[in-house]
């Protein structure tokens, strides 16, 4: 199964996580309930008190199974410096 686990700073309250619908598969007598290739994942947060320099990094480790003919384990650590604005995407 897919799982994040949310590590941030005290001042920042992670309140739900909205997951999307998976689909429904079945195949020969296994029943399961799968993502297909790229899903977003969204957090709901909220601020309780300023941020202070020390303690602006919000980080996710994220695992799962993928499979095809076999099934192998994943996992990523994700990190995100909020003391650092992303660059906007210039439009095309």
């Amino acid at each position: 199964p897919l799982q994040l686990q949310w590590s941030s700073p005290s001042s920042l309250k992670i309140l739900e996580t909205l997951w999307p619908t998976p689909t429904y598969k079945e195949q020969d007598s296994l029943h399961s309930y799968i993502y297909e290739d790229e899903i977003w994942v969204l957090t709901k947060a909220l601020m309780t008190e300023p941020m202070t320099k020390e303690n602006v990094k919000l980080s996710a480790t994220v695992t799962w199974v993928a499979c095809k003919d076999v099934c192998a384990p994943g996992k990523v650590e994700l990190t995100l410096d909020l003391d650092k604005p992303l660059p906007l995407a210039s439009p095309d």
